[in-house]
């Protein structure tokens, strides 16, 4: 299981009825005294049966994201290495401070974390979806202006430019 999955754990134990009554043992030994299990499986049961459906539409929401980023001036994006709901943004050619980016970006609701010198990782999953991408290029955008100092960004957001990167990269909007 996972979090892209949409459970709210990352591992089960599988196995023989043994092998799960050690575990539990171990489990007991090292603290672990969850009692209401069911909490925890009905999640993951709906995880398993009804996500893995979505997974190819997250992959592709993060392969049209990096796609978008990678065409902002200053902005790094290995697009081809993209294959599952993962982005990495190098960002160290318009900001030496990913906590810098970081901080800006969580200011226009978009969530990211530092990965590295220069870099931010970003994820795509069930619950994002295009409006949440364009969302996010135009954060990306604002961004990368203001550290130019280009032309200041109205209040609403409205940027130029951005509806022939989605035009190319053939994204239409939600209605």
């Amino acid at each position: 299981l996972s979090k892209a999955l949409g459970a709210p754990v990352g591992s089960v134990i599988v196995g023989t009825k043994d092998f799960i009554r050690k575990c539990h043992r171990m489990r007991k030994a090292l603290g672990g005294q969850l009692r209401q299990v069911g909490v925890l499986a009905a999640p993951g049961l709906i995880a398993l049966k009804k996500m893995p459906s979505h997974l190819a539409e997250d992959h592709e929401c993060a392969k049209r994201l990096g796609k978008a980023l990678h065409e902002l001036e200053g902005l790094t994006v290995a697009v081809e290495a993209i294959e599952t709901n993962m982005v990495i943004v190098d960002v160290s050619r318009v900001c030496a401070d990913t906590d810098e980016v970081v901080e800006a970006l969580k200011e226009d609701g978009v969530l990211c974390a530092a990965c590295g010198r220069g870099l931010l990782r970003l994820a795509t999953h069930h619950q994002v979806r295009w409006p949440h991408i364009e969302k996010t290029i135009l954060a990306f955008k604002a961004f990368v202006a203001k550290q130019k100092g280009e032309n200041k960004m109205r209040a609403n957001g409205e940027l130029k430019g951005l509806g022939s990167i989605m035009a190319r990269l053939g994204v239409v909007r939600d209605s």
